[in-house]
């Protein structure tokens, strides 16, 4: 995927258990998640990936991490507490939702009534 541009506008919410990945600007300053055209380059491993819907026109995505992924260089993982009032407040928004929508589908792989390996809706 190397050199590859995305042409839609997306935001990539990716989670290594509930903690986010961000670009951080320093003590104090904004903090960003990561774009299309930055998630390529990062080359990190999607374990599951569910579409949120969309913050000032870009598509939202919430991507769980392994469990032992590590954050590339110049980003890290914050925990959304210690990033309110450094995301935007609809970005910060989504990733409320994409930290829920992450864990039900982490914690719902298989049906509570008959143990089968749930399905994936179109």
């Amino acid at each position: 995927m190397a050199g590859m541009v995305d042409s839609e506008p997306r935001l990539y919410f990716a989670f290594r258990e509930r903690d986010l990945l961000v670009r951080d600007g320093g003590e104090g300053a904004d903090a960003w998640v990561p774009d299309g055209d930055e998630w390529m380059r990062l080359g990190l491993h999607a374990v599951r990936e569910n579409a949120l819907g969309e913050v000032a026109g870009a598509a939202c995505v919430a991507v769980e991490l392994a469990d032992d992924a590590e954050a590339p260089e110049g980003y890290e993982l914050r925990g959304l507490r210690s990033l309110y009032a450094r995301l935007h407040e609809p970005v910060f928004r989504m990733a409320g939702r994409a930290v829920q929508v992450m864990e039900w589908d982490r914690s719902h792989r298989f049906c509570a009534r008959c143990g089968s390996p749930t399905e994936r809706m179109a």
